[in-house]
């Protein structure tokens, strides 16, 4: 069976990420996750002060940006 890649895993998620869980899938530091949310390149959902990350938005947005390498 053939293993899933990051971009599908992310896809699948039930719940909204924490920009720490999607740090640790892409492998990044939340604080480059706040960055990006702040400067308008990743779709944030902002509740409150609180910022979470719609799986499905966040693969469709990482496909988007994808080499495909």
């Amino acid at each position: 069976m053939e293993s899933l890649g990051i971009i599908e895993k992310i896809g699948l998620s039930k719940t909204a990420l924490t920009a720490i869980q999607l740090g640790e899938f892409l492998n990044i530091s939340p604080k480059t996750i706040f960055q990006w949310a702040k400067q308008g390149r990743i779709p944030v959902l902002r509740l409150g002060l609180s910022l979470r990350f719609d799986p499905k938005a966040t693969a469709a947005w990482l496909r988007a940006r994808s080499t495909g390498a």
